[in-house]
């Protein structure tokens, strides 16, 4: 049977959350990785499960930094699902803990504006996705700006001249 380019990782991701002796922050780290992989494979259902298990690992540890990581890429895939509402307190969660720790979350800012964008807040997406991008900008995120960026300009079109 062939295998597309993120099935080994998902494999070694399922692996790695068993083993006991690694600590939980790391594996949390490396569930993360296998999250993403799944969503980027567009097994979602596999995803939000191995993304929910990063967060409850980073939880146990009061990693806050990790836990948002997880959170937002959470808001991602729900988001994918149509679990507008849920994708909303994911990202709202990610960034009340990046405020806490005094970081900024760009990806989790981009991901709250399509979530407003998806659901109506047209005025709070622009406001939102404009934040992002200067974040993404600030940080010299080249990835993050892109995506930021074209999220900006699909609201713009969306929203219309007037917005």
């Amino acid at each position: 049977m062939a295998q597309g380019p993120f099935d080994l990782v998902i494999i070694l991701g399922a692996r790695v959350d068993a083993l006991q002796a690694i600590e939980a922050t790391a594996r949390a780290a490396a569930l993360v990785v296998v999250g993403r992989a799944a969503a980027a494979a567009s097994r979602l259902e596999h995803a939000s499960v191995v993304l929910s298990r990063a967060v409850e690992l980073a939880r146990s540890t009061d990693d806050r930094s990790r836990e948002a990581d997880a959170l937002t890429w959470l808001a991602n895939v729900v988001r994918q699902q149509g679990r507008m509402a849920d994708a909303r307190d994911y990202a709202e969660q990610a960034l009340g803990l990046r405020s806490v720790i005094n970081e900024t979350d760009g990806v989790a800012l981009t991901e709250l504006g399509i979530v407003q964008r998806h659901t109506g807040a047209m005025d709070d997406a622009g406001a939102t996705l404009e934040r992002a991008l200067a974040i993404a900008r600030e940080f010299g995120d080249q990835h993050s700006e892109i995506n930021a960026l074209g999220r900006a300009c699909i609201h713009q079109r969306r929203a219309g001249p007037s917005r």
